[in-house]
């Protein structure tokens, strides 16, 4: 049986897991918890009234920190004509007011604002929040990232990542886009990446983690071995993975969508071609244009448009610079037959068959998989 500061603690990590990222599946798991035992359901509810009190209250923080513990002194509790009960108030402070306030907590607001401040409230909020630490990057862009811990991240074209760093364990969040983990070893504190509803556990490797349109999750790993799933929350509620999770190794790749695991073996010139965006490139070997104009567009604010159903699935091989439609587009009217319409009203640039196509797919020969220097494979 836990105790009721052990059913506080889990109730409180539900609802920062649910601040980061809210998910059926991480649903489905709360109702579980919820479930299991009435305390569990009343004390989530008890939380979740001072997560929202807290929320509003962290508004009135000085922006260099300082805690003023006469602050609730200077807050007016005024009736809330909206309200059908005497129990509550509105808070009213500079001018505004922040919403309803049970009468009955006024008392503990009050003891906790003399005693602490405001860090009594919220402070195993902010310390959360205080601990992490985001990463963007914008359309075109990159970031190299070194971490506290040794490891580096590789950051891909408009991504998103958290980090925090704790004593026991190292936790990223991809929220979007794709980065290249170099993890530096540390069988003390395991390496976890959560994306979408996987994780992806690591002590010393490398890897890449993509999330895709469909939400997909894609993981390549170039160095050691990773181990990948849908988390379960532990008793602390961070996410964790079982023994049993799937483990991923050096040449092989593992797609992630809704809980099935599937891995393919790739050859070491795959997995280069997947990594080209590291320099800045894309590498292309067989892919359809569809594809192909897919992974221009990740890169580019004015994208390309395959207007032309006829074209859709001709493949293609090359390797050109990711930020340069440009030079993309001039290799597809001057090799694969295709040529750019002029540009609509919105800067999008329409891709359809040059007069003279031939019938029929146009296929380059993959026996090279095409040159550096933004040049295409001829066709046959």
């Amino acid at each position: 049986m836990q105790t009721a500061s052990e059913i506080t603690a889990i109730a409180t990590a539900w609802l920062i897991r649910l601040e980061r990222e809210s998910t059926p599946e991480l649903w489905e798991e709360l109702q579980d918890w919820l479930e299991a035992h009435p305390r569990h359901r009343a004390e989530f509810i008890r939380q979740r009234t001072a997560w929202n009190r807290c929320d509003k209250l962290k508004m009135l923080r000085p922006l260099d920190g300082t805690i003023d513990t006469e602050l609730l002194s200077k807050i007016e509790f005024v009736p809330n004509s909206g309200s059908h009960s005497d129990e509550w108030d509105a808070i009213r402070t500079g001018g505004g007011i922040f919403g309803p306030v049970d009468l009955s907590r006024r008392r503990w607001l009050t003891a906790a604002a003399t005693t602490v401040g405001l860090t009594v409230l919220g402070g195993w909020y902010y310390n959360y929040e205080r601990g992490w630490e985001t990463y963007k990057t914008a359309v075109g862009a990159r970031q190299q990232i070194a971490l506290s811990d040794g490891s580096t991240v590789d950051l891909n074209t408009d991504s998103v990542m958290r980090v925090y760093m704790s004593a026991g364990r190292r936790d990223i969040v991809l929220k979007r886009g794709e980065a290249l983990f170099h993890v530096a070893h540390d069988g003390s504190r395991p390496f976890f990446v959560t994306a979408e509803t996987t994780v992806v556990r690591a002590v010393g490797t490398a890897f890449t983690v993509r999330i895709r349109e469909d939400n997909r999750v894609e993981v390549v790993v170039t160095e050691g071995r990773v181990a990948v799933g849908t988390p379960r929350i532990d008793s602390s509620g961070e996410p964790t993975l079982p023994t049993s999770a799937t483990a991923v190794s050096v040449g092989e790749v593992a797609a992630i969508k809704q809980g099935r695991v599937s891995i393919k073996r790739m050859q070491p010139d795959e997995i280069a071609r997947k990594l080209a965006w590291t320099m800045g490139k894309l590498s292309f070997q067989g892919e359809t244009l569809t594809e192909a104009v897919g992974e221009m567009n990740r890169y580019n604010l004015r994208h390309l448009i395959v207007a032309d159903p006829s074209i859709r699935e001709i493949r293609m091989g090359g390797v050109f610079t990711a930020t340069d439609p440009d030079s993309f587009v001039h290799t597809l009217e001057r090799i694969f037959h295709v040529m750019a319409s002029p540009s609509s009203g919105d800067g999008e640039v329409r891709l359809i068959a040059a007069p003279d196509a031939p019938g029929g797919d146009t296929i380059p020969s993959l026996e090279e998989p095409g040159v550096s220097s933004d040049h295409a494979a001829e066709p046959r």
